[in-house]
């Protein structure tokens, strides 16, 4: 029985997974921004020339709970946020997550909306609200409804 499989020639075998992986995961919540992005919370920051609208706190499989949210550059030459170093904040139990994965480019020019995501441990299963907090210059954002 012969393998099907064509693996290029200078890429070993076991890369071929990790590049199917890093594929897919850089296809993840890139989308283009839809009316279906209603923010539940949002944060200037920069003078109001760019903005961060928390679209959701969803939890997911294997204990995961994943933040989507859109950065919106209204007039800032251009802007990157460094996805992995979102923060969730349970205020009640005094804990605070750092993300797993996280979106590889959460990079906006001007006029851009750019859907970004980061994925944390689920806090226990009674926390209904979290905070989230972005290093970039952004006030930390309270209240944000965990969903299932």
């Amino acid at each position: 029985m012969t393998n099907s499989t064509t693996v290029h020639p200078r890429l070993p075998r076991a890369c071929l997974g990790s590049a199917v992986a890093l594929a897919l995961v850089s296809a993840l919540p890139s989308a283009p921004a839809t009316a279906q992005n209603k923010p539940i919370a949002s944060a200037p920051t920069l003078g109001g020339k760019v903005r961060a609208d928390v679209l959701s706190l969803k939890r997911i499989d294997g204990n995961l709970v994943t933040l989507r949210w859109m950065l919106i550059n209204e007039d800032a030459p251009l802007y990157t946020m460094l996805a992995s170093y979102a923060r969730l904040v349970d205020l009640t139990a005094r804990r605070e997550y750092q993300s797993g994965l996280s979106s590889a480019s959460c990079t906006a020019r001007t006029g851009d909306k750019v859907i970004c995501w980061a994925t944390f441990a689920a806090p226990p299963a009674g926390t209904k609200t979290m905070a989230v907090k972005f290093y970039e210059q952004f006030d930390m954002l309270t209240g944000i409804p965990v969903s299932d």
